[in-house]
């Protein structure tokens, strides 16, 4: 098994690459030794497309820099684990005992999370996080359509309870879900259940106004957590403060000087994160490497602009 580090990812990785891995080392520093974010909520995070994040993954996971575990309800994953080299062990654990995984969840006690999977099912405390603000890193949402371009993930049919701390397997089919609120299904259930108790009525096209006008309050730092305050706009409790972003008439780019816009601006953000192991002649020999068959003079303009950049952070 080739397991590549976080100093590994730094050397070798693409700026926009490393970007998404250093996201998922981060969100998979917690006591359940992996990351179980959805694509979705990593990408509120970096403000990057779903599709990319998925792109991303898939490379990584390729590459050897994650590994990945889905759990399976029948033909529904109702949870994907990502795994770095540093949480090997867990990774290995995990697909061992992949037929007795729970899906993770998070409950708030007294302003302490508790973390919650196949581990500690009958709420062992001692896997906690002190509470520092809404639990950003946690994995809302259900996407059913990931991929993760890995021979070694594994699926199963799980459907376990958990009684007086005996854990019990029940093969039986998930509850049929109701037709008029399927459009509830891209939640978590916690989340669902909450909306539905404050709103058992609500439609699919008021659910679709609030989803999107709560994703521009996540997107603007006005909140971290997307499911918490789709619960508080449910029950009126919300007072939104995001603005519509509407596109400025400007002269359209060509799209490779879009695409070395977009690299150059990675390479900013990754001389930022990693100054301190890389100099700027690194920087810009992967910005040129990235933008290899692109125009020769739009790449010798942005190296010049980017030089200029990057010797003002320092």
């Amino acid at each position: 098994m080739n397991n590549k580090t976080f100093w590994d990812a730094m050397q070798d990785l693409s700026p926009a690459l490393f970007k998404t891995y250093a996201a998922i080392n981060k969100l998979s520093d917690n006591e359940v030794g992996y990351c179980f974010a959805t694509n979705e909520s990593i990408s509120i995070k970096l403000n990057k497309h779903e599709k990319s994040i998925s792109r991303d993954i898939s490379d990584l996971i390729e590459l050897g820099y994650l590994f990945a575990n889905q759990i399976k309800i029948g033909f529904k994953v109702i949870e994907r684990r990502l795994y770095t080299a540093e949480n090997i062990k867990t990774y290995m654990k995990d697909q061992k005992n992949i037929s007795k995984l729970i899906k993770t969840t998070i409950v708030e006690k007294d302003k302490i999370f508790y973390y919650y999977n196949e581990a500690n099912s009958t709420g062992n405390k001692s896997v906690t996080r002190k509470y520092t603000g809404n639990k950003s890193e946690e994995g809302t949402g259900n996407n059913y359509g990931e991929r993760t371009g890995n021979k070694n993930v594994t699926v199963t049919n799980t459907n376990i309870t958990n009684t007086n701390s005996t854990t019990t397997e029940i093969n039986t089919k998930p509850k049929k879900e109701s037709s008029s609120s399927h459009f509830l299904n891209i939640l978590d259930s916690s989340t669902k259940a909450n909306i539905l108790s404050s709103n058992p009525n609500i439609t699919e096209a008021e659910f679709n106004a609030l989803y999107e006008k709560c994703k521009l309050e996540v997107q603007q730092g006005f909140a971290k957590n997307l499911n918490s305050i789709l619960v508080q706009s449910v029950r009126g409790l919300w007072n939104f403060q995001a603005k519509e972003v509407l596109p400025k008439p400007t002269k359209q780019k060509p799209k490779s000087e879009k695409t070395i816009v977009t690299i150059a601006n990675d390479c900013i953000d990754f001389y930022q994160c990693c100054k301190d192991y890389h100099t700027v002649e690194d920087v810009i020999q992967k910005f040129q490497k990235s933008c290899t068959g692109m125009n020769e003079d739009l790449i010798n303009n942005y190296t010049e602009k980017l030089i200029k950049a990057l010797k003002e952070i320092g």
